[in-house]
C-alpha cells in the first residue's frame, strides 16, 4: 500500500489557539515543543525544581541540601524523575522486529509512565509501527517522526489522555485509533492526513477542531458521539462526508459547505440541530427511499429553518428511487410544518443512473478513497 504523508497534531494547548482562524495558522513543531515543555514541566514540578529555564541550577544544588538532610532520600528522587525524561525504555514495551531486521512494531504497553515518549528506534532499528496502549492510564504520548502507522483502535479508550503529538513522517492512522479517549479535548490535523473510521468517536470532551485545508473526506462515524463539538471549520477542499461521521454531536447549525458533494446516511443528528442548509455543489446523498426503513441524512426534532440553494438536486445513492427531501431531512418540527413540508417536498432527489455511479466511482478514487 502506498504511505501517505500524514502531519498531526493533537495537544490540550491548541485550545488556547482557538480553533476558527488561529490554530490552523500555527505548525505541528510549535504544538510539539509546547507538549515537550508542558511534558519537561511536569517533571520537574514533581520533583521540586522551578520551571525548566533553571531546572538544571537548581537541581545540583537542592539534590546536594536536601540528600544531608534526609539521607539522600531527595537526591534519589530528582534522580528518578530526570530519568523519566526522553524516550521510554525499550523494557517498557512489548514489540517485535519484521524479516528483514529493518522495522519494530510496538505491540503492547507496560510501562508505567503517564507521559510517555515512544523511543524512534529500538537497537538502532526504527519504530515504524505502534499499538497495544488500548486502556492504559497515560496522559500524554509523543510519537516519533519514525513512526508510519498508528494502528487499529491503538488508543482507544484511553480515558486520561489528553495530549497527543504526532509529527511529520506519513503516519496513517487506523480505525478507531483514539476513540473513546474521554479526557482529549484538542485535535488539530495539519495537511496530507490520511485516516480511519471512527478515528475520535465517544471522545466526549473534545471541543476544538481543526481540519486541514486538503481534507478531502470526512470518514465515518469519524466524531461521532463527541458530545462537546458543537460546531468546526470546515476544509476548502471538502467533498465528502461519510454516514453518521457527527452523529449525536450537539450542532446548532448544520451549514454544509459550497464544494461539498456527497453526505451520507444519519452524517448529522441530534436534538440541538435547529437550522439546516444544503449547498448547490450537493450531488449525491445517501438514504433509503420510502418503502425501506428510512436512514435519514439529517435527523433532529428540532428543525425549523432549512436553506436550500437554488439548483441543488442530488441524485439518491441508497437503495430507494427518487425521493423527495423529506426523506433526506427528518424532524417533529417539519412534521408540524407546512412550510417546511412544502420545501422538502419541492426538493426532488432523483435515482441514480448508471452514469451517475461511474462518475461517482472517479470521484471516489480522485478522493482517495479506496
Amino acid at each position: 500500500m502506498k504511505r501517505i504523508r500524514i502531519i498531526a497534531a493533537f495537544t490540550v494547548a491548541a485550545v488556547t489557539a482557538g480553533f476558527f482562524g488561529t490554530a490552523s495558522a500555527v505548525s505541528w513543531k510549535d504544538f510539539k515543543e509546547a507538549a515537550k515543555k508542558d511534558f519537561n514541566e511536569k517533571v520537574n514540578q514533581a520533583s521540586g525544581k522551578g520551571s525548566s529555564e533553571d531546572a538544571e541550577e537548581s537541581t545540583s544544588a537542592s539534590s546536594s541540601s536536601k540528600s544531608s538532610k534526609s539521607g539522600g532520600k531527595s537526591s534519589g528522587s530528582v534522580k528518578a524523575a530526570a530519568a523519566n525524561r526522553g524516550p521510554n525504555s525499550e523494557d517498557d514495551f512489548e514489540w517485535e522486529v519484521n524479516d528483514e531486521l529493518t522495522e519494530i512494531t510496538i505491540k503492547k504497553y507496560k510501562g508505567q509512565r503517564e507521559d510517555v515518549e515512544i523511543p524512534a528506534a529500538i537497537q538502532d532499528v526504527p519504530v515504524t509501527s505502534i499499538g497495544g496502549f488500548r486502556g492504559k492510564s497515560i496522559t500524554s504520548v509523543i510519537i516519533p517522526d519514525s513512526v508510519k502507522v498508528i494502528g487499529y483502535a491503538a488508543f482507544q479508550y484511553c480515558k486520561k489522555l489528553q495530549s497527543v503529538v504526532i509529527p511529520a513522517s506519513g503516519t496513517i492512522i487506523g480505525d478507531e485509533a483514539f476513540s473513546g479517549c474521554e479526557a482529549l479535548q484538542s485535535v488539530v490535523i495539519p495537511k496530507g492526513c490520511k485516516l480511519g473510521h471512527v478515528v475520535f468517536a465517544s471522545c466526549t470532551s473534545l471541543s476544538s477542531v481543526t481540519l486541514p485545508d486538503d481534507m478531502q473526506v470526512i470518514p465515518a462515524g469519524f466524531f461521532s458521539g463527541c458530545k462537546s463539538l458543537s460546531q468546526i471549520k470546515w476544509p476548502a477542499s471538502l467533498k465528502r462526508i461519510d454516514g453518521s461521521a457527527f452523529a449525536g454531536c450537539p450542532f446548532t447549525s448544520v451549514d454544509l459547505p459550497e464544494g461539498l458533494e456527497y453526505l451520507g446516511a444519519l452524517a448529522f443528528t441530534g436534538d440541538t440541530i435547529t437550522s439546516v442548509s444544503l449547498p448547490k455543489t450537493l450531488k449525491w446523498v445517501e438514504i433509503d427511499g420510502p418503502d425501506f426503513s428510512t436512514n435519514y441524512a439529517i435527523l433532529g426534532d428540532n428543525i425549523e429553518t432549512i436553506t436550500i440553494a437554488s439548483g441543488c438536486a442530488p441524485k439518491n445513492y441508497g437503495r430507494g428511487g427518487e425521493v423527495d427531501g423529506r426523506d433526506m431531512i427528518k424532524g417533529a418540527k417539519i412534521d408540524k410544518s407546512i412550510k417546511l413540508q412544502k420545501q422538502l417536498r419541492d426538493l426532488k432527489i432523483g435515482k441514480m443512473s448508471e452514469a451517475d455511479k461511474k462518475e461517482y466511482e472517479v470521484a471516489l478514487k480522485s478522493w482517495g478513497v479506496e
